[in-house]
């Protein structure tokens, strides 16, 4: 699906709704704005905007923007601090980076 994504966000978002399951559809649309993200950053930061509030796509974009660019993740993440609580948001950076290992990690 996070392939899809790479090449078609929309339709694979539009693919991964029709899933009948809610607890499905919400990942595989997760793993789907994974890949859009990596492919089209503001049209999927566009698409989650106008959806319903939820960690599991949150978490879908943060994964895809990780692979592109940590700092911009990183900068997103901050500025959900006023909003949220994105402790484990910030976790999920950190591992990232520690698998880059030390000499890739953003200062």
């Amino acid at each position: 699906m996070e392939a899809w994504g790479r090449l078609d966000g929309l339709a694979a978002i539009e693919a991964a709704s029709v899933n009948e399951s809610p607890y499905d559809r919400e990942r595989l649309q997760a793993m789907a704005l994974s890949g859009y993200v990596s492919d089209d950053s503001e049209a999927a930061m566009s698409w989650l905007q106008q959806q319903d509030d939820s960690e599991v796509l949150t978490r879908g974009l943060i994964k895809g923007m990780m692979g592109v660019d940590v700092r911009l993740t990183t900068a997103s993440v901050e500025s959900m601090l006023a909003v949220e609580n994105p402790k484990h948001y910030v976790a999920d950076i950190a591992t990232h980076q520690l698998a880059m290992g030390f000499e890739h990690a953003e200062r």
